[in-house]
């Protein structure tokens, strides 16, 4: 139901366009860019620019709100049935999410170990929680904890005109690469749907309507095959009203099973899903029966719980009243549905205001405010983790927007500011992300519970204070016994070679007191290792690399070294000196970033419409600035500085998608951008 309201007004949108446990003794381990482009010369080794002065401030990575028992909120008391089905997922959620694995540590000779200090930590899980936003709100989400992103990848977007892709533009638009490069999975929401198409297609000619179909769908999975984790085959696959062509329910299934056979086909590793709203009701299941039934093979069934929720009055539909109980056994009888066909269940869209007119129901016989909306997420959010098939949940969108399709229904609010709905998903997440200690027993044995993903664990030894370190995966449901032989590490071989390296780095380059001052620092660093000062030698190392690290400096001239993105225009417009972007524009620089610290400068003016200015946003990879209103007619420099990773491929400066009540008049103005990097990585020969 939504995407059919949302496509309605398509047009206007373009224009503007844990706790862990430890038992002792008694277990698993498992020990581009889009063309080639001309680059400037960065010139390296040259004398560090002066530190940037920090122009944002970032999220907290925790804010402390009273609330009660602990909770981001001030909780109330649901029905009686909720609450039953609330408790019993937090106890179900500890059976079905948590693998068990018995560690037993052996010497060379294959005697245990006892009394060694295990410690471990999750780095990565396998359930996916996630946000639907644009790609620049990941500056305001990452700080929850999220491991996925979803986003629209509209026809329209895509194939505006028939035969005419855009793919760049929605490269750049929705953050494929960008947001992937960042480690996070993407789910390309929305990759087909009848109404999406209408009236593109040609009408009565239905085997014409499927090359067109094919065509377009081959073009976008294998364009973006090795960045999208989760392909959505099929947006609300209902027949009955989201069908402006009449195909007939023959007709239908064919095409959904034509979607995921080429999704299938140009990107085999990945998952397909098809996503359905209003889950709950007998005809919409039905419609769910009729492809499973048809044969369509297919990975994940979305359901859209939007259930008690106040839609956007822009959009003429409110969403069905349901009790979070009702829910609870809605997803049980899909779980029980889908069993036999090997299909899991993703919570794909969920969603509630934080304030609603007093008219609206809310829920429970309380009005919807922070408070409720963090408290009805809360439950939701756990009894859908707690199913097994269930593999994971989806917040509908992270930040207020004024035509979102809830009302007031963001984790973040219009003044950019975490409501408790964003603590509370930020809590679930830390709540459901294992660490923790223990000791080997008589036996050199532990176990550890935990929830399925990625760990990293250090087995140290008291007496001596070596240590080794492994990478292990725990599975949902598994109980294994690994045995690992005690293979200690040396410490700070890495680092010391790293030091090495930028040693002879600087040596070469000629700078002797430099290089004096890092051999004084490798001299300390090794006498503090020999004594076993652990934390001396961390703190010398750190200083080392502050001296040693390299600088990299560049200057991009807008109008000729960025490339643009563009939903409506190929060429660039040159102006005052500058490169010109309006609406939905993009620039962008493909460089492959080193990991270390980065500082960009974009000198940049605009134009305005009245009072309205227009924003910009700054990004390296996945890392995005704030929103930045741009309120001068003049030159002025716009500075953002991040952390990287090493992943990041290409830096952008976007407009991003708003309303501006003469299109296009709106403008941004890039005169330059000055980038200033310090990385421990040599360059490249």
């Amino acid at each position: 139901m939504r995407y059919v309201i949302w496509s309605c007004i398509l047009g206007l949108v373009l224009m503007a366009c844990t706790a862990s446990e430890i038992r002792l003794a008694t277990p698993t381990f498992t020990s581009t860019s889009e063309e080639m482009i001309r680059k400037p010369t960065p010139t390296t080794g040259s004398t560090p620019s002066p530190t940037l002065a920090p122009t944002f401030t970032p999220l907290p990575t925790a804010m402390t709100i009273p609330g009660s028992l602990g909770k981001p909120y001030e909780a109330i008391e649901f029905p009686a049935a909720d609450e039953a089905a609330y408790r019993q997922a937090l106890i179900d959620l500890e059976a079905n999410r948590k693998g068990a694995l018995t560690l037993a540590v052996v010497d060379n000779s294959g005697e245990p170990l006892e009394s060694y200090l295990v410690s471990y930590k999750q780095t990565a899980q396998d359930f996916i929680f996630s946000v639907w936003d644009e790609p620049y709100a990941l500056r305001y989400l990452k700080d929850l904890g999220i491991n996925g992103f979803q986003s629209n990848l509209w026809w329209s977007f895509v194939e505006p005109e028939l035969g005419s892709f855009r793919l760049s533009f929605l490269n750049r638009f929705k953050g494929i690469e960008e947001v992937s490069s960042g480690g996070l999975s993407y789910y390309a929401q929305d990759v087909f749907s009848a109404s999406d198409t209408y009236p593109m297609l040609p009408q009565g000619d239905f085997e014409k309507q499927m090359k067109y179909i094919q065509r377009h769908l081959t073009r976008l999975v294998s364009r973006f095959a090795d960045d999208v984790d989760i392909w959505e085959a099929y947006l609300e696959p209902e027949y009955t009203f989201n069908n402006p062509y009449r195909w007939s329910r023959q007709q239908y299934l064919v095409l959904v099973k034509l979607s995921a056979d080429i999704i299938r086909k140009y990107d085999p590793t990945a998952q397909i899903s098809i996503n359905q709203s209003i889950p709950c009701d007998y005809s919409q299941r039905q419609k769910i029966v009729d492809i499973l039934e048809y044969g369509i093979n297919f990975d994940i069934l979305g359901l859209q719980f939007y259930y008690n929720s106040f839609t956007n009055p822009i959009y003429s539909f409110q969403a069905p009243h349901l009790s979070l109980a009702e829910i609870n056994r809605c997803l049980e009888q899909y779980g029980t549905l889908l069993e036999s066909y090997g299909v899991l269940i993703g919570a794909s869209e969920m969603s509630l205001p934080s304030e609603a007119p007093s008219w609206v129901p809310g829920y429970a016989g309380y009005p919807w405010s922070e408070d409720l909306q963090a408290q009805y997420f809360e439950y939701l959010a756990t009894i859908s983790f707690s199913k097994p098939y269930v593999m994971g949940i989806n917040w509908f969108k992270g930040m207020d927007d004024p035509g979102g399709f809830i009302l007031n229904g963001g984790l973040v609010d219009f003044d950019l500011t975490p409501k408790k709905s964003y603590l509370t998903y930020q809590t679930m997440i830390r709540s459901w992300t294992n660490s923790g200690q223990g000791i080997l027993n008589s036996e050199g044995q532990i176990e550890i519970l935990g929830f399925g993903g990625e760990y990293e664990v250090v087995i140290e030894d008291p007496e001596t204070d070596r240590r080794m370190a492994t990478n292990v995966h725990l599975r949902e449901g598994e109980q294994k016994t690994l045995t690992v032989t005690f293979e200690p590490q040396i410490p700070f071989t890495a680092e010391l070679e790293k030091l090495e390296l930028l040693l002879r780095y600087w040596e070469e380059a000629g700078n002797d007191a430099r290089t004096q001052s890092g051999r004084d620092y490798l001299a300390l660093l090794v006498h503090h290792i020999g004594l076993n000062e652990i934390a001396l030698a961390q703190q010398t190392y750190k200083a080392a690399v502050d001296l040693l690290s390299i600088p990299i400096e560049f200057t991009l001239r807008g109008p000729t070294d960025l490339y643009l993105a563009s939903y409506g225009r190929d060429k660039p417009i040159v102006d005052r000196d500058s490169q010109v972007i309006w609406s939905a524009d993009t620039l962008f620089y493909p460089f492959d970033f080193p990991k270390g610290e980065i500082g960009v400068t974009v000198k940049a003016a605009a134009a305005k419409v009245g009072e309205e200015w227009p924003h910009m946003v700054i990004g390296v990879g996945s890392n995005y600035s704030e929103i930045i209103e741009v309120n001068q007619g003049s030159t002025e420099s716009y500075t953002f500085q991040t952390t990287l990773t090493g992943g990041e491929e290409v830096l952008t400066i976007r407009y991003p998608e708003e309303d501006c009540s003469n299109v296009g008049e709106c403008k941004l103005f890039i005169l330059t951008i000055n980038v200033n990097i310090t990385t421990e990585e040599l360059p490249a020969e």
